[in-house]
């Protein structure tokens, strides 16, 4: 099946704990010149949209578009909390959005581009 960018679709799980899984389509990292980010957000609030009508609940998102798809870890991180702590305020979705990094350097490089810096005493 093949589906444009930011266009998810759902599909029964098969032999996973989970009832359903999304399978998001992220955008190839081309330099940020193509629109990357836009279309790394509409991934994630297509995936949002998609758990909210079939009322999946808790949410484990991936990182979407990193590995084959190149995109940069620290920003594809930013998006990915942005979009789902909007969309998880304004649709009331039910549930927890859990992120996975695929290894401890991910989960590094990602957890320092979405924590707040402290502020000065």
């Amino acid at each position: 099946m093949r589906c444009p960018t930011g266009e998810d679709w759902v599909a029964p799980a098969g032999q996973l704990a989970a009832r359903m899984v999304i399978h998001p389509v992220g955008p190839f990292w081309r330099g940020g010149v193509d629109g990357e980010p836009r279309h790394l957000a509409s991934s994630y609030r297509s995936c949002l949209a998609l758990a909210r009508d079939n009322g999946l609940k808790p949410n484990v998102f991936p990182a979407i578009s990193r590995g084959a798809h190149g995109y940069p870890i620290a920003d594809a991180a930013r998006v990915a909390i942005t979009e789902t702590s909007a969309l998880g305020e304004v649709e009331a979705l039910p549930g927890r959005f859990v992120h996975v990094a695929i290894d401890r350097d991910v989960h590094a490089r990602a957890e320092v581009a979405v924590t707040p810096p402290t502020p000065p005493p």
